[in-house]
């Protein structure tokens, strides 16, 4: 996607923000994925279980934070493009008051809880300082995520992948630290206070290079500003309980319902299709500053053309992303736990077409966002959390987790479709035209490999993992060369080749024999 200018201001590239949030996502769950475990040997299970809950209790603190952040992420690109930079300040500034204000009541929070937490879980001292630890290291991070909002407000995805990135990965070092040289939960409790302390200095450097235009000082913390962004957060505090309602309950459904081991089942499907999730999202999230920065410029037409153009790429990637759960994911499932797994299959399928219609439409909100109609997000989440609270209870009583699983995805697909037509409508296009323009092809490629993978008997032979390689191989390439020459334009095909050609270019000339460089480098140096 190319860059949109205005008035000689060139913004940042949407592509390279959408790169530099699938980095930050990609890193985060590989240092999950192989820092757990060390994590898990080297404390005991009591251990280990107090360390998983000091970051649970201190987490809800963190519905103090309402979503400011959000806020200023919506505000301070709106008051950009209508070239109020002194509104930008107060919006900022405002901000950072209201966060250490609420910073500083985290921090007494969990100081003077701390024992009467620890002894209700019956956790002693160790866990009461943990408790106070982790709440001090929760405090200083508050104020850096108005600094990283206002980056990102800029538009400045890729300093802010780059700030949290090194940080993650200081943070994954310093435990690994603790874990090599046996320290135990203190003082891998104190390497979060150190990490967040370096994370806010990190956040100022990069805040004064890519906002430098913005002043912070207490003379500028307006009221009404703080009730602007209250009102918007409080939207985003509505919408996060909402989807609580839609993600969580199902699973208390299903224990109640079926049995706990049920839940485990649906546990395990619902922890992949987050992943899934995560991923669009990372990149539908880079619009909406870039949607509220033209909403303050008053450029309905490129809001439009940039909305239509970003929904039918989130819907090409989607669907391309969502190919592997909706085919081999059950195979997946069988060959990593074993083979009792095979109703968690059947949730995954059900659940993944329900999340491909949730992300394919997820520019909506971001649009909605960016031009101020939160309550109407709100309002949309509250009606599907509750529809699939009723939905899940209903269908789980007659049908098992198949149909709690059919409960969930149901009202994700009839709910956001409906939403579509109220956002075609805002924006001044029509509903059919839109679909067909957007998601007609994508979803009918998709359904297309679906279809072969499941009647052409592919299935039959993912037995294994090079099987499974294989067919999810086959799979993506086919989706991907039907998107090349039906979905893509001529001059996409045509950007797309030149693409790869400069990487084989490269991928040559990094190959290229130490032996055939050097006579260059003493050419040069004659030279």
């Amino acid at each position: 996607m190319r860059t949109v200018q205005r008035e000689g201001e060139k913004l940042p590239s949407l592509k390279r923000n959408v790169i530099g949030n699938w980095g930050v996502l990609c890193i985060n769950v590989l240092i999950g994925f192989f820092l757990t475990p060390a994590i898990v040997r080297h404390l005991d299970k009591k251990s280990f279980g107090m360390w998983m809950l000091a970051s649970s209790v201190v987490g809800y603190f963190g519905l103090l934070k309402f979503g400011i952040g959000t806020a200023v992420c919506r505000h301070v690109p709106l008051y950009r493009g209508q070239r109020d930079q002194e509104r930008v300040s107060v919006v900022v500034s405002t901000a950072m008051a209201i966060y250490a204000g609420l910073g500083f009541l985290v921090f007494i929070a969990s100081w003077f809880l701390a024992e009467s937490i620890s002894e209700f879980f019956g956790g002693g001292q160790q866990f009461a300082m943990l408790l106070r630890v982790v709440g001090l290291a929760a405090a200083i991070q508050l104020p850096s995520e108005i600094l990283d909002s206002a980056i990102r407000g800029y538009e400045q995805f890729v300093y802010a992948n780059v700030v949290e990135i090194t940080c993650a990965m200081a943070r994954a070092a310093t435990l690994a630290w603790c874990v090599i040289a046996g320290y135990g939960l203190i003082s891998m409790g104190w390497t979060l206070v150190m990490v967040a302390v370096v994370t806010l200095g990190a956040e100022w450097v990069v805040f004064r290079k890519c906002c430098g235009d913005i002043k912070i000082s207490f003379k500028s913390v307006r009221g009404s500003e703080f009730k602007i962004m209250f009102y918007f957060a409080l939207t985003i505090v509505v919408c996060k309980l909402a989807e609580v309602l839609t993600y969580e309950s199902p699973k208390q459904i299903l224990g109640k319902v079926v049995s706990l081991e049920a839940v485990g089942l649906l546990g395990v499907a619902a922890m992949l299709l987050s992943y899934y999730r995560r991923a669009i999202y990372s990149m539908t999230r880079v619009f909406m500053p870039r949607f509220s920065y033209l909403a303050g410029s008053n450029a309905r037409g490129e809001i439009k053309a940039l909305f239509i153009k970003g929904s039918r790429y989130t819907a090409i990637i989607a669907a391309g992303a969502a190919l592997p759960l909706l085919t081999v994911g059950p195979s997946f499932l069988e060959l990593w736990l074993n083979k009792g797994f095979g109703q968690a299959g059947t949730a995954l399928v059900i659940l993944a077409v329900g999340s491909l219609m949730l992300v394919t439409y997820r520019m909506s909100i971001d649009l909605m966002y960016g031009l101020g109609k939160q309550f109407y997000v709100s309002m949309i989440d509250v009606v599907e959390g509750v529809s699939v609270f009723l939905c899940s209870v209903i269908l789980c009583y007659k049908y098992g987790l198949a149909g709690l699983a059919l409960g969930v995805a149901a009202p994700m697909i009839v709910i956001r479709s409906l939403a579509q037509i109220y956002v075609c409508r805002l924006i001044e296009i029509g509903f059919f035209k839109y679909y067909l323009t957007c998601f007609a092809k994508p979803m009918g490629i998709g359904a297309a490999v679906v279809c072969f993978y499941y009647l052409g008997g592919m299935v039959r032979f993912v037995d294994s993992w090079g099987a499974l390689c294989i067919a999810t191989a086959v799979i993506v390439v086919s989706y991907c060369v039907g998107v090349y020459f039906v979905v893509l334009g001529s001059y996409e095909r045509k950007e797309i080749v030149a693409g790869l050609r400069v990487a084989g270019y490269a991928f040559k000339k990094c190959d290229r024999p130490i032996s055939n460089i050097e006579p260059q480098l003493a050419m040069k140096n004659k030279r």
